[in-house]
């Protein structure tokens, strides 16, 4: 397993080693030296899946940032060319194009995207081969008391989550409109942000008076929090994320209306989290219903059964 070098990749891939190695597979998972005291505690079976960590070489003349990431080889003269020609427009992105000796390994179900994976293997000429859904086992997670005595304050699903994972990172403008939009929809909010640019912290960055205004009901949190544990919990009643077309194609959720020039105000953030969380507004009841239906899905374990043993199968047909 060799995940993105990103937190949120690496959790869904290590659920899916978890399972592979239930069936009896050794695993070999390749991971930043950092990370992996994060996740040793999620590893159900260390005797089959071995952590290795990797040393990312200092590179003169580089941030530590744009080393580790590899950044520099993403704005060459050469591949900016080819991206943004009009041929590369209208066709796949390289990032789903595959040479003749690969073969796409999704983390993804057919429930959810069977259109696009028809159009994957149509494009590819290779069958697409599917892992299911890989999520995590809530059981063996430990939920910190902090989190759990500040939701229980609360009503049942009346609380506005908000993450945008560990590599957003927004301007300080961006990020004070953010927060003003959430103050003014009147309901309790935990918002998880890394500090804005130029910022060592959030609370730096934080409006004049935010804290005194949202005292009791408002938390801003500027490090890592459990996002799969918080989204379990049933006090929470919306997730506001930096979500894509899926969410949109699914129906499972509502869009933030951005202006002309694509920032978010304050206004069309309180207008589309006061929408979601009408409990009378037809088109938030339409979106709750396939979100439950989606819940549902997702968390049949007959489903997971099912692709991860067709998965294994296809992989021994490959060896």
């Amino acid at each position: 397993m060799f995940p993105w070098v990103a937190y949120g990749h690496f959790i869904p891939f290590l659920n899916l080693s978890n399972k592979l190695a239930q069936k009896g597979h050794k695993i070999s998972f390749l991971l930043p030296k950092g990370v992996q005291p994060k996740l040793e505690n999620m590893n159900r079976f260390p005797s089959l899946i071995q952590l290795f960590p990797l040393l990312v070489p200092q590179v003169d003349g580089l941030p530590p940032v744009a080393c580790s990431m590899g950044m520099g080889s993403a704005f060459s003269p050469k591949e900016i060319t080819k991206e943004m020609t009009v041929e590369e427009a209208l066709s796949p992105s390289s990032t789903v194009r595959f040479k003749a000796e690969e073969l796409p390994l999704l983390s993804t179900y057919r429930e959810l995207e069977g259109q696009f994976l028809d159009y994957i293997t149509q494009e590819s000429g290779k069958p697409v081969l599917l892992s299911g859904p890989c999520l995590p086992e809530t059981k063996i997670q430990r939920f910190d008391e902090k989190w759990v005595c500040w939701l229980s304050q609360f009503e049942l699903g009346s609380v506005v989550f908000c993450a945008f994972g560990s590599k957003s990172e927004l301007q300080r403008d961006e990020f004070q409109e953010l927060v003003l939009g959430f103050e003014s929809c009147g309901l309790p909010f935990l918002v998880a942000l890394k500090p804005p640019k130029g910022c060592s912290t959030v609370e730096a960055a934080l409006p004049e008076g935010f804290v005194e205004r949202v005292e009791g009901r408002g938390l801003v949190h500027g490090y890592w929090v459990p996002q799969q544990l918080l989204l379990h919990h049933p006090n929470i009643g919306c997730f506001v994320n930096h979500c894509g077309w899926t969410v949109n194609e699914l129906k499972i959720g509502g869009e933030v209306e951005r202006g002309k020039n694509r920032r978010v105000s304050k206004e069309s953030l309180n207008e589309a989290i006061k929408l979601v969380m009408d409990k009378d507004n037809e088109s938030a009841k339409m979106l709750r219903a396939n979100h439950v239906k989606l819940t549902q899905t997702l968390c049949s374990s007959y489903l997971h059964e099912e692709y991860i043993n067709n998965f294994i199968q296809a992989l021994h047909h490959l060896v």
